[in-house]
């Protein structure tokens, strides 16, 4: 069990459900938040080991000092050449294009989580 440990979701629709439950039937403990504030106060009273969120919360929580250094999934519904160029920018975070697939999200949460996959950045994995 990996409950020492919490992973942070901030998706305001349905999805952020489905994240979440697929990661607690891996073992992990999930905190759900539905705005970049609601993120923010979860962040200041628990470890945060990962953040899953989509593209649109991302952008302001990589302006946060508070994430700047937790490893990040951005789940996104369209690839661009803004979304690759921010990429490039930051360092620990890691970009899925939807549609999702499970498998591969959750073999790179448990890996973030683990240690044996390393999140340098400009990750976008379509």
């Amino acid at each position: 069990m990996h409950s020492f440990r919490k992973i942070l979701i901030v998706i305001n629709d349905g999805f952020g459900k489905i994240c979440s439950a697929i990661l607690n039937e891996e073992g992990f403990d999930t905190i759900l938040a539905s705005s970049v504030e609601e993120a923010v106060q979860h962040a200041s009273n628990d470890t945060i080991s990962l953040i899953v969120s989509n593209y649109s919360h991302a952008q302001s929580l990589l302006k946060s000092q508070l994430f700047c250094d937790t490893p990040q999934i951005i789940l996104t519904n369209e690839f661009s050449k803004d979304l690759m160029e921010a990429m490039h920018l930051f360092k620990n975070k890691i970009c899925f294009v939807k549609p999702l697939d499970f498998e591969r999200f959750r073999y790179i949460v448990s890996g973030i989580m683990n240690g044996y996959v390393n999140v340098t950045g400009g990750n976008i994995i379509a």
